[in-house]
């Protein structure tokens, strides 16, 4: 193989690994700017406004709690979490039971985002709260905490969406949910959510 053989190799190469590289970015960002849509679109699915009324995201029953009137509520919003393999066998269990065969393939097809934290900035559809970054915040001092959101590894197709998350006031009180959304004419709509765990 001569000189101008091997060139023209290396180039042809270096130009297939470089589309390939923008692909997959372009791919992560908007992957990336799916699982900000869906929770700026269902905000009010993983969050229950109930706390407008007692403070809490959840409520304790028969519990004569003050009514909270014009006071700032703010939710703690943890970094994007690993799954466990527990819940990982707890999710695939709870989906083969229902035959969501469709939603499956998510997490075996590892359509997974690989994402640190959530940019808060891009979710406005909150009412009354306010998100505050659970590490890092050194901006604002909250007059009431209502309780801590935890999102898990999203997994995120075309058209189909499996999001996991934790809802916690304390650590004796909090439930583990997993959400599964289909994308309808641009829209992010929630078809169906199991929960986990609960303690």
């Amino acid at each position: 193989m001569d000189l101008q053989m091997l060139l023209n190799l290396l180039r042809n190469s270096l130009l297939f690994i470089s589309i390939a590289f923008l692909y997959s970015c372009k791919n992560i960002n908007k992957k990336e700017d799916d699982f900000h849509q869906i929770i700026n679109q269902n905000f009010f699915q993983f969050v229950d406004s109930s706390a407008y009324l007692t403070g809490r995201l959840i409520q304790i029953p028969f519990n004569n709690e003050k009514i909270i009137t014009h006071q700032q509520l703010c939710i703690t919003v943890d970094s994007v979490q690993m799954l466990s393999n527990r819940l990982i066998s707890s999710i695939n269990l709870i989906l083969q039971k229902n035959s969501s065969i469709e939603f499956n393939k998510l997490i075996f097809n590892d359509d997974s985002l690989k994402l640190d934290t959530i940019k808060l900035s891009k979710i406005k559809n909150i009412g009354r709260f306010e998100l505050l970054q659970l590490i890092g915040n050194k901006k604002k001092e909250c007059t009431l905490i209502s309780g801590k959101l935890t999102f898990y590894t999203p997994y995120i197709s075309n058209d189909r969406a499996l999001i996991t998350y934790t809802i916690s006031v304390s650590a004796k009180a909090g439930f583990t949910k997993v959400k599964l959304l289909k994308k309808l004419n641009g829209w992010w709509k929630q078809v169906q959510e199991y929960e986990i765990e609960r303690w």
